[in-house]
């Protein structure tokens, strides 16, 4: 039977080896928040301004591959003049959060990605991505949704799908 320090000792390995295919990807759920300006602690499901969701903390260095958004109930079309716009950050207060990747519901232009359907994957595909895309220690990965003229409400549940890979 191995020892108390024998089993430290394979733990420690077993942590710094590849992780398995199912732990490539993660999938995190916004259901609701309280919007403290008009609605106190009652929950809200809409976004009507810019706002910034945490999707992961990462203890260790990985890179982003790839992520796709699905949101339950809501459809909005694809527009020039009245948009959302996603971007995929990476950082922390002390660097700030810069882009990674950028789409939006407009129908043309470099971040085009057109409109969004309920239950159908909206996703980074075909992203222009930035060097930045690696993730150090102690970085969260986060998506910041902000509107272009009048859009109308971003409406939750939304899910959010990242694939990635360890450094």
């Amino acid at each position: 039977m191995p020892t108390t320090d024998e089993l430290a000792t394979e733990l420690d390995t077993l942590k710094t080896q590849v992780p398995t295919i199912e732990e490539l990807f993660f999938s995190q759920t916004h259901i609701s928040w309280a919007s403290s300006s008009t609605s106190g602690s009652t929950p809200n499901s809409g976004i009507s301004g810019s706002t910034r969701f945490t999707l992961a903390a990462f203890n260790k260095p990985v890179r982003v591959l790839g992520m796709a958004v699905s949101f339950d109930y809501w459809n909005m079309a694809g527009s020039d003049t009245n948009y959302w716009t996603c971007s995929l950050e990476r950082g922390n207060d002390a660097i700030g959060f810069p882009d990674m990747a950028i789409r939006s519901t407009r129908l043309t232009g470099t971040d085009a990605n057109g409109g969004i359907t309920r239950r159908t994957p909206w996703t980074f595909d075909a992203a222009a991505w930035n060097t930045n895309a690696d993730i150090a220690a102690g970085e969260i990965l986060a998506v910041n949704w902000y509107p272009t003229g009048s859009p109308g409400q971003l409406v939750m549940p939304v899910t959010y799908t990242v694939w990635y890979r360890p450094l």
